[in-house]
């Protein structure tokens, strides 16, 4: 590892911390460092590549785009992740199938309405409530 920083180094490459010696490191710190390479160094690369292919393939006026998806780069740690997904769903911005779908799970029957946080059920099924309030 410290022979690959090295050569890194002597490049000026600018993410040179993402092969620093990992012996003392924590999981935070990979997991950050993992953030950091993403941000610093593959973030410039695939917004290049982006954009390029976006003019070769649709030309300038198209509204097609292609985008890279990097979300299991930075995913975090399950916890962190499971928290994430639960306040997505409770509050209805993402379907419980949306999250199976990232998570590489299998989609539910019911899985594609949105819920709302309380008893977390479908929205629109709320009985007595009207747009001023209780009814």
């Amino acid at each position: 590892m410290a022979f690959l920083a090295d050569l890194i180094e002597k490049d000026r490459h600018p993410s040179t911390d993402a092969c620093a010696r990992l012996s003392d490191s924590t999981f935070s710190n990979v997991e950050q460092q993992d953030i950091h390479y993403v941000k610093h160094t593959l973030r410039r690369w695939i917004e290049q590549t982006e954009q390029e292919m976006n003019l070769k393939m649709f030309g300038r006026e198209s509204d097609i785009m292609v985008r890279f998806n990097v979300d299991s780069l930075l995913r975090g740690d399950l916890l962190t992740r499971m928290n994430a997904h639960a306040t997505a769903v409770q509050n209805g911005i993402k379907t419980p199938n949306e999250v199976r779908h990232s998570e590489e799970l299998e989609p539910l029957p019911s899985g594609d309405e949105l819920l709302i946080q309380g008893a977390t059920v479908p929205i629109g099924t709320q009985v007595g409530l009207t747009e001023g309030g209780l009814d």
